[in-house]
């Protein structure tokens, strides 16, 4: 069997065609999710990327692995890694991924492993068209055999500086008109300083935050056709019918909601709801509105191929998509680089909760959001519902403390460390200057 694994990096499901987004993001992501499986709640559970990630190879909680950071001093995760696995029972297994900047340890169990250099042109670190350059021949070489394909792109990633002929895609004011002052906030954001150089060349002076969408969005855009042409390869080598191909974010993004600017912070939906896209000639053609995380994606893989996922937390989407099961009824979060934070998800209500505030200090202690009425989490309830809050805090004290079963909790370990996206952000500025200015 073939199986191709396409993550874009940030990418939140509400900006794409097929999640419901009104601008034309995603022609070609519509045109695949219109053949293919797609999940309406899919969740992130661990962000940010390393996390993620982790999550994702693992089927492991964030908690669990140890991986709770960008940056951090987490040891190396003990429990193997999805290519591992598939490298055991016989599969060549390769990737074009970047990850490897991060952590050493995302080479594990790859046949191949494709590093792309980090590229000046354009201004950043790395174009979709760079990944492609390498994936495609890849693919090319590998496509007799049964393989696990990991393609990662990393647009639309902040910064939001898309090639420029995608620029003016979605936006046609002024984005320097003086008497637009949107801007004020997002300059007042803690990360504001890494990519402020991005949105000011050449003396510019950015005060319109719809631009900073529309550049989001025009992004978006910029790696749909990329992937579009990823797709074409496969239908060219003749294995796009017997490949598995699975579409998904490791996390989504707050442009400019919640007070925070170009960052993936705050375990809001924004943040957490990330595309999730799976296509096999064995799969349905439709929409499944059950919840389901990225913990599930390695056993899913497993379980198509007959393979034990052995201690995964996650679990088989085969039956939820057979309506043999039904998804998750709560869903647990966390988070720890620019802030320490855990929450619980169901069906109708979140509560987040603060281990620390971090570099964002100004944000809420303890959040309780009724989802079904207020869907964009504009109004803190709770102070108001403290019943549901205390009950929803409970569960996640329950399921923190059983996950943990005795062991020092690693959010709470890294905090006593400092947290490494302040750090990251103090010993890079310089390096992040002359990078991209």
């Amino acid at each position: 069997m073939k199986i191709l694994l396409v993550a874009i990096d940030t990418l939140r499901a509400d900006h794409l065609g097929c999640y419901g987004y009104e601008r034309d993001t995603s022609p070609n992501i519509d045109k695949f999710a219109g053949e293919a499986s797609v999940f309406d709640d899919a969740i992130s559970p661990c962000i940010p990327t390393d996390p993620a990630f982790t999550s994702l190879y693992t089927g492991l909680h964030s908690i669990s692995h140890g991986v709770v950071s960008v940056g951090g001093e987490e040891a190396e995760p003990k429990a193997k890694f999805l290519p591992e696995i598939l490298y055991g029972e016989g599969y060549l297994t390769a990737a074009v991924d970047d990850l490897y900047r991060h952590r050493k340890w995302y080479v594990r169990g790859y046949d191949h492993y494709t590093y792309p250099r980090r590229e000046r042109q354009d201004r950043r670190i790395l174009h979709a068209c760079n990944v492609n350059e390498r994936v495609i021949p890849l693919l090319k070489q590998i496509r007799d055999k049964d393989f696990f394909l990991f393609v990662h792109y990393w647009d639309p990633h902040t910064p939001y500086v898309p090639p420029k002929e995608y620029r003016r895609l979605f936006y046609t004011g002024n984005e320097e008109d003086p008497a637009n002052r949107s801007m004020d906030k997002a300059k007042q954001s803690p990360v504001w300083d890494l990519y402020r150089d991005f949105y000011e060349l050449e003396g510019r002076k950015i005060t319109d935050t719809d631009y900073l969408v529309a550049q989001y969005d025009s992004e978006i855009r910029y790696v749909d056709e990329k992937v579009g042409e990823l797709l074409n390869a496969l239908e060219e080598a003749n294995i796009a019918e017997e490949t598995l191909v699975i579409l998904t974010s490791d996390h989504g993004e707050n442009v400019a909601e919640h007070g925070i600017y170009c960052d993936h912070v705050g375990l809001y939906e924004s943040v957490i709801h990330v595309p999730l896209i799976m296509k096999w000639q064995k799969f349905p053609k439709k929409r499944i509105q059950e919840t389901v995380q990225l913990l599930d994606i390695a056993p899913t893989i497993l379980d198509i191929l007959k393979i034990p996922a052995g201690a995964m937390e996650g679990r088989s989407l085969l039956p939820v998509m057979e309506n043999k099961k039904e998804g998750y009824s709560e869903i647990f979060l966390e988070e720890c680089t620019y802030q320490a934070k855990r929450a619980i998800r169901t069906k109708r209500y979140k509560f987040i909760k603060a281990l620390d505030r971090g570099v964002y200090r100004d944000s809420p202690l303890r959040e309780l959001y009724d989802l079904k009425e207020d869907p964009l989490e504009t109004n803190n309830q709770a102070e108001e519902q403290p019943d549901t809050a205390g009950e929803l805090e409970s569960k996640l004290h329950s399921w923190t403390e059983s996950k943990l079963a005795g062991r020092v909790d690693p959010l709470l370990l890294q905090i006593t460390r400092g947290f490494p996206g302040r750090l990251w952000m103090e010993e890079n500025a310089e390096i992040m200057k002359d990078r991209y200015g």
